[in-house]
């Protein structure tokens, strides 16, 4: 038995990737909770968290993994792990599907096999290729999630063969569920594409936009007062034609306030992303959602939006302010490459993008002439 300070450290390290498993269960229970717009998929591997960390529990003195109380709550985690993964994918019912039929092959599998170590395999690889589809889907932002579960993966090879000590398996499956749970807090891919859906899929009588562009809005001097009228007055005329408003706003550049002062926020067609550093808790306003100001984040928004808008046709106009902030806060090339990497989907859909944009915050005139070039129209302010 090895000791740390005359503790068992195989004990030690069990209780610790146990109760860390929990926590990261509670932990997703709270942001279902708090979250005002509920999101099933954090419900979910909440409790597929907390089973799967009790399960460790009960492996510190009383139960093996073998035995069935134990491997039944490993495999009922796992399903509701799963489950979660296919409500992210819009495909709960198909996954639940699998689930019965591998719940059925596993139980047969159980009183004829031995070992049931080696069927751990069978769900852990199921639950893999559920987060590599949702990597496929979401892009990018869904890197840190799909590394925590690899490396979680990886870790349990040697448990199941005894290949390592097993304290330091425990430790190293406790730094996987941290990576995991930081991943899954990402409010991003659990949420944009579900409110953009909803907020896009809620059909109207516009005309449709004959020709998609992507315009520029150069605001010179002291042009506020101009840019909140010319914002008020978009946003009015697209409404009576039933043409629907994304505000995407960085850093509150313009206050949710503002615009509920304005009376932008009152338009049922009207749907604002706030672009923070810092993403909080939600407001009680319903059409709004808080996203992270990295360019992964809102190149993930822009595809949700061209995508829901595409499947529905529903003519949109997002408004963006402002490129000059994103561009101080990034470096301008990543902006750039993000900028031209949309703009072919953009125009092929019925989307208006305006970005806003302040020519004389920029030192190189240069950048911002490449931006310009982009642009099929440059509205002065």
């Amino acid at each position: 038995m090895i000791t740390l300070l005359g503790f068992d450290l195989e004990l030690l390290a069990r209780f610790v990737n146990g109760w860390i498993t929990v926590f990261c269960g509670l932990f997703l229970l709270n942001v279902y909770i708090k979250w005002k717009r509920k999101n099933h998929f954090h419900f979910l591997w909440g409790l597929g968290f907390i089973l799967y960390g009790t399960q460790i529990l009960l492996r510190t003195k009383i139960y093996s993994l073998t035995d069935l109380p134990v491997f039944s709550l490993f495999f009922v985690s796992i399903i509701f792990w799963f489950a979660g993964v296919g409500f992210a994918l819009g495909m709960l019912k198909k996954f639940l599907a699998i689930v019965i039929i591998v719940t059925m092959i596993v139980s047969v599998l159980i009183l004829n096999v031995k070992d049931l170590l080696v069927l751990a395999f069978i769900p852990g690889f199921m639950l893999i290729g559920g987060i590599f589809l949702l990597r496929i889907k979401c892009g990018k932002i869904m890197n840190t999630l799909f590394l925590g579960w690899i490396l979680l993966l990886i870790v349990n090879i040697p448990f199941v063969f005894g290949l390592l000590p097993q304290y330091l398996i425990d430790f190293l499956a406790a730094s996987a569920k941290l990576i995991i749970l930081y991943g899954a807090t990402n409010p991003m891919f659990a949420m944009v594409g579900l409110q953009m859906e909803e907020f896009l899929r809620r059909r109207s009588e516009a005309t449709p936009i004959e020709r998609s562009h992507i315009a520029l809005v150069k605001c010179v001097g002291d042009s506020r007062l101009k840019e909140l009228s010319w914002i008020k007055q978009t946003v009015s005329e697209s409404s009576k034609k039933g043409i629907k408003t994304i505000l995407v706003i960085l850093y509150d550049l313009i206050s949710p306030l503002e615009l509920r002062d304005l009376g932008i926020l009152d338009d049922e067609n009207v749907y604002l992303v706030r672009v923070l550093r810092d993403v909080k808790e939600e407001t009680s306003f319903r059409r709004l959602m808080t996203i992270k100001d990295d360019l992964t984040s809102l190149g993930f928004l822009l595809s949700n939006i061209i995508k829901y808008s595409q499947e529905s046709s529903v003519n949109c106009n997002v408004i963006l302010y402002s490129l000059s902030w994103l561009i101080h806060s990034h470096d301008w090339r990543s902006v750039f490459m993000l900028v031209t990497h949309k703009a072919p989907d953009i125009k092929s859909s019925p989307i208006h993008l305006h970005i806003f944009y302040h020519p004389e915050t920029h030192e190189d005139s240069h950048t911002i002439s490449l931006f310009e070039k982009i642009a099929e129209e440059i509205i002065p302010l």
